[in-house]
């Protein structure tokens, strides 16, 4: 990661994670029409790093918001939606969210155009985050089950952060209030797991969180 973006997230008091998932963010390109499940608006955090000039048209929906504009959608239960809809799904730290996390990814599908892409944002290692609820944490082995299961092919999944002395800071960022300090911890800990991953067997068994992206072909 940048220095510069490392800065850039933390000085806007964005977690660790969210520094590497906006960072994964801006390489992701979209076209066409899609539907962000979750997100109230393109306020949301990541959209200042998303690629949308292609993009005609983005739904939002949030079946928690008294917002009138917004898609009231429950995303626990079949989507009141037709099939063939969008060209691209959005769902960063959503599916944690979600009980019925099956009916979810069918239900994705479904809506989805043929050629169409879901791209998936979801924390591993990770506290405790009520939104309401939090009812899972995914593994990369889960989500390409998952995906597969429902019919996704092309999936791709890749680490957003990994290192176990990313996850301590992490967790210790959540106590600090002065932002210098926990760049200069996180810092510290990406120059260290550096070290470490150089000569880690497995590279990946401290994922911060994960990126999945597939197709409906």
């Amino acid at each position: 990661m940048k220095f510069v973006h490392l800065w850039k997230n933390i000085s806007k008091k964005y977690s660790l994670l969210r520094a590497y998932q906006n960072e994964t963010a801006s390489n992701i390109i979209l076209h066409g029409d899609g539907i962000d499940l979750g997100a109230k608006s393109k306020d949301a955090k990541y959209y200042q790093y998303l690629n949308l000039s292609n993009v005609n048209n983005i739904v939002f929906v949030d079946y928690f918001s008294k917002d009138k504009s917004m898609v009231d959608i429950n995303l626990e239960e079949k989507f009141s939606i037709p099939d063939n809809s969008y060209d691209f799904i959005l769902s960063f730290n959503i599916l944690e969210h979600i009980y019925n996390s099956q009916l979810f990814i069918q239900e994705s599908y479904r809506v989805l155009k043929h050629q169409g892409e879901i791209h998936i944002m979801v924390p591993f290692l990770w506290r405790y985050h009520a939104d309401p609820y939090d009812y899972f944490r995914f593994t990369h082995e889960a989500l390409e089950k998952l995906m597969k299961d429902n019919g996704f092919k092309d999936i791709k999944i890749c680490v957003t952060g990994s290192g176990p002395f990313k996850v301590i800071s992490s967790m210790i960022a959540n106590f600090i209030r002065f932002q210098p300090l926990v760049f200069l911890i996180h810092l510290i800990s990406i120059k260290i797991d550096d070290i470490y991953l150089m000569k880690a067997r497995n590279k990946h068994t401290y994922p911060l969180g994960y990126y999945c992206t597939a197709k409906r072909l």
